[in-house]
């Protein structure tokens, strides 16, 4: 197409961040019609490129439901005298593609401004629409190619988004500094779009909780330090990122450019299961065996054996952290609740019901993140 998407990578960065729920690649056009509105008339052109004119009164018609391929959606509109008209504006999608870059508001204007042959006739102008289309969305493309891996997807999703003249767009991702939300909200702008954030305020602990629980609900079990490493998505993260993300937290203030700016506190739905009781090792031998569900929990500093032993008496399962020490490279060395959710996970019971018995204030910060009762032995 004779033009070179990377001589502007001002407007690729920024247009990174609005996101739908399917990725589509432009390689095949999808089968959209094309609409340009002339002083006598209107000429549309059909998905198998032919070519037909039309009365204003027919084009209207035609364009209704169809969401036709257009340049200057109100400008078309104006001569087919409606007052609004549902189209993929391909002028829109420029001003998002390339911000702050000037373009004459014509299929002509377009065209030189994306090095496309530019038509002479109004024909050769509808045949334009969908090769403008197309390498927009290339551009879309090559963004995404500049993005990192995790936001590919989410671009490409949103050029078909946006090409298809949606109205509103919902992002549900971490956004966890100023600098991350200011492409998105920059690009909103550009579009006259409102911008509404929910700020889901949650406390370290119940965020532990949370990435604990999808890698237990994905994998059954917990991760090995060596697993995690290898692990891409939100099923692995590694103590040390989500630690390293609470660090760098920013959290949203009205001032960065949005309209509304709305904070939500976490809430965690109760679990069904039954009760029952985690004992530290420290304390197990204080204590007497019972009919409820009993793990006995330690650490590698511990004697494995000794462990074992412990729990044997109490008819308990033995838990224990394996790894160690140095930065937390794992999620069960306490004060980490791995191992006492894991224990939950396995056994089907809800960690709300439990006792915690313990003597140290590691005891009681676990017994406190996984919403246990504490009680001092």
């Amino acid at each position: 197409m004779g033009r070179d998407s990377r001589s502007n990578p001002r407007s690729l960065h920024r247009a990174i961040g609005l996101c739908y729920a399917r990725p589509v690649t432009s390689s095949a056009l999808p089968p959209w019609p094309a609409l340009v509105a002339t002083a006598r008339g209107a000429l549309w052109r059909t998905p198998d490129g032919t070519i037909e004119r039309l009365s204003a009164n027919d084009a209207r018609l035609r364009a209704i439901g169809t969401l036709p391929l257009v340049c200057h959606a109100p400008a078309v509109a104006a001569r087919l005298g409606l007052e609004d008209l549902k189209a993929r504006d391909l002028l829109a999608l420029f001003a998002f593609v390339r911000p702050a870059h000037f373009c004459l508001p014509t299929v002509r204007g377009l065209c030189e401004a994306l090095d496309l042959d530019v038509p002479a006739t109004s024909e050769e102008e509808v045949a334009a629409l969908p090769e403008i289309a197309r390498a927009l969305i290339d551009e879309l493309e090559d963004m995404a190619a500049l993005a990192s891996p995790e936001m590919k997807d989410t671009a490409l999703a949103m050029s078909r988004a946006l090409a298809q003249g949606a109205t509103h767009a919902v992002l549900d991702n971490t956004y966890t500094t100023r600098a991350t939300r200011a492409s998105t909200i920059e690009a909103a702008k550009k579009q006259a779009a409102k911008v509404r954030g929910i700020w889901l305020d949650v406390p370290l602990h119940e965020a532990q909780v949370n990435v604990i629980q999808r890698m237990l609900e994905a994998h059954g079990r917990l991760l090995g330090p060596e697993e995690l490493k290898k692990q891409r998505d939100n099923t692995g993260l590694t103590p040390l990122s989500h630690f390293r993300t609470v660090r760098e937290l920013e959290p949203p203030s009205k001032e960065e450019g949005f309209d509304v700016l709305e904070t939500r506190p976490f809430v965690r739905a109760p679990r069904d299961g039954a009760a029952g009781r985690f004992v530290a090792f420290e304390v197990a031998e204080k204590l007497e065996r019972t009919d409820e569900p009993t793990f006995v929990f330690a650490w590698t500093e511990a004697d494995k054996a000794a462990v074992e032993v412990a729990a044997q008496r109490l008819g308990a399962t033995a838990l224990i952290c394996p790894h160690g020490g140095g930065p937390p490279t794992c999620w069960c060395r306490p004060p980490l609740p791995g191992l006492l959710l894991e224990g939950c996970h396995r056994a089907k019971l809800s960690p709300l019901w439990f006792v915690v018995s313990g003597s140290t204030e590691t005891h009681q910060m676990l017994a406190a993140t996984i919403g246990a009762r504490f009680v001092t032995v």
